[in-house]
């Protein structure tokens, strides 16, 4: 105990300290006990000793303020009481929530989080009592006006009827407090949506793009309802792959769509399938809500894909050729598709076909239904892509073929991993 009152004589020795402040010194010691109460029992404890041994100790006579000594004569002070450790920063809180309250009014969420930017000439002084004092019962400025912030703000929305919790995880907004300049910055997290799609039109890609090229897109097919319904700002769409823009998409392909800063976060998600599913080029199925983490699984997952391929050969065809063909169900070697060079790395890719069916649809054409590795270029599995995908449709049959139209038919769930072998060319 007399550690403590040392400690406590040696803080007060510096200039006023507020209860809050001289509290949060010892924050570490008794439970269920605000820095508030400590700090103010910590102060009449000192009293007390200065009374006895009719000594001040030195200590900063506005510390005794509200304190009425028998034996010991304290200098009088005129002067506004200012905490040189927090500035009064304890007294910002109510203007700051009332702030808040006004903020967020326009914003649905249940879970929140507040942060705070004290003044860094506070934080130097705190940094510097530690060194003087110790730190092993400390508590820090932020930390408190973090908790006090949060508690208030909690307690105002939740007299407005608002079913909301300071939640350190998984805050759909954050608010950030600047203390010097009286700023709120306020931070939505995004909304995430998971669900299937299907793209029954050839002709559109996947995602916008920067220029106008494309009327539509999968992803401004599906946001466009959601954007609505949620008055989010914009949409991030996030897919387990993507098909080629010529090519059909009739497998159900994962996604995430990412809604920036909603204002809404209730949203009837069936209801949004019905107005997605109204027109001919995407259908969408099994709509859900999810967190961030879901866009990494689904972005490194690693899905088998079955595709079927109309292909135009450069001469008639036998069904001999089609028993040929099988020699693709093996490992194939496939370096970077000149195609796409310009924005991929030149790579030689090792991915394995599972299965393949062919059949003859013309005297110079095949259908195939395949089976592959994700990351596997269907198209250049059956062009040769002049020798550098091995072996191919054109190299097994002899001839030069061509890619007429192209489907994925399938997207298996089920991941396959440890298949990636891939070098740089050197």
């Amino acid at each position: 105990m007399e550690e403590i009152i040392k400690r406590a004589i040696e803080i007060l020795r510096l200039g006023y300290v507020c209860d809050r402040c001289l509290g949060r010194q010892f924050a570490q010691l008794l439970t269920n006990t605000s820095n508030e109460v400590r700090g103010s029992a910590l102060r009449r404890t000192v009293a007390l000793m200065v009374d006895a041994k009719r000594d001040t100790f030195g200590i900063h006579p506005e510390n005794f303020k509200g304190v009425e000594l028998r034996w010991v004569k304290v200098p009088k002070t005129a002067r506004t009481t200012k905490c040189f450790l927090c500035e009064n920063s304890f007294e910002k809180i109510d203007s700051l929530v009332r702030r808040a309250r006004r903020l967020l009014k326009n914003y649905e969420f249940w879970r929140f989080l507040v942060g705070t930017r004290p003044p860094t000439r506070l934080l130097e002084k705190e940094e510097e009592l530690w060194e003087r004092i110790g730190i092993e019962y400390c508590e820090p400025l932020k930390a408190e006006l973090n908790r006090e912030i949060g508690k208030k703000l909690e307690l105002a929305l939740k007299l407005e009827g608002r079913k909301v919790t300071v939640d350190r995880e998984r805050p759909e907004v954050v608010l950030i407090f600047d203390l010097e300049t009286g700023e709120i910055e306020l931070n939505v997290n995004s909304l995430f949506i998971y669900g299937e799609y299907q793209k029954l039109k050839r002709g559109i890609p996947q995602t916008k793009w920067k220029r106008r090229i494309y009327k539509t897109s999968v992803q401004e097919l599906i946001e466009k309802p959601i954007l609505k319904a949620t008055k989010g700002k914009k949409a991030l769409f996030h897919g387990a792959g993507r098909e080629d823009i010529t090519a059909r998409c009739l497998g159900w392909r994962p996604f995430v769509l990412e809604i920036k800063e909603p204002r809404r976060r209730k949203v009837d998600l069936k209801e949004m399938e019905k107005l997605i599913n109204v027109g001919n080029f995407v259908k969408v199925r099994r709509l859900r809500f999810v967190d961030s983490s879901e866009v990494e699984k689904i972005k490194t997952a690693d899905y088998l894909k079955s595709y079927r391929v109309l292909v135009k050969c450069g001469r008639t065809l036998t069904s001999d050729d089609l028993k040929r063909l099988q020699a693709l169900v093996t490992i194939i070697s496939q370096r970077t598709p000149t195609r796409v060079l310009r924005r991929r790395s030149d790579l030689v890719r090792k991915r394995k076909v599972y299965k393949l069916k062919a059949r003859l649809v013309g005297r110079k054409h095949i259908e195939l239904e395949i089976t592959t590795d994700p990351g596997l270029y269907v198209k250049e599995l059956v062009t040769g892509d002049d020798g550098r995908t091995k072996p191919s449709v054109a190299e097994v049959l002899g001839c030069e073929c061509e890619v007429k139209e192209l489907d994925v038919i399938a997207i298996h769930k089920k991941p396959i991993k440890g298949f990636r072998t891939e070098k740089k060319k050197s």
